[in-house]
């Protein structure tokens, strides 16, 4: 995993109004990544089926959106092309409740269990 400069680091805490109905595009789900047994899933469905459902119709927006850096020096980036597309829409259209997006991080594997590897980006509406 890259170190940060912590020179550079800034970190921000938001509380959210409960009787707001902003959303945060979630395109990194646990059971996207995860393997399980079909007895476990049976046991512990956190999705219903139209949710899992809507990311099958998301996933090759969510495939877009996770490649991983050929070379880490490159100047221009193609694998962030989708992913800015992606924000400028959430910047732009300001009668959407989207602020925002949750992606699994590309740093840590695939496996990597919990909410560490989740990162959220709150792009400013134009």
């Amino acid at each position: 995993m890259d170190k940060p400069d912590f020179d550079k680091l800034y970190i921000s805490a938001y509380k959210i109004d409960k009787n707001n109905d902003s959303k945060v595009l979630n395109i990194g789900p646990d059971f996207l990544y995860k393997q399980r047994s079909i007895l476990e899933s049976k046991r512990k469905n956190k999705y219903d089926f139209n949710t899992k459902l809507s990311y099958l119709a998301l996933w090759p927006l969510i495939i877009a959106c996770n490649y991983l850096k050929k070379y880490d020096n490159a100047s221009f980036v193609q694998e962030y092309i989708i992913p800015n597309l992606l924000m400028q829409w959430i910047s732009r259209n300001s009668n959407e409740n989207v602020v925002g997006i949750a992606y699994r991080s590309t740093k840590l594997p695939a496996n990597a269990l919990g909410s560490r590897g989740i990162n959220v980006v709150l792009p400013p509406k134009v």
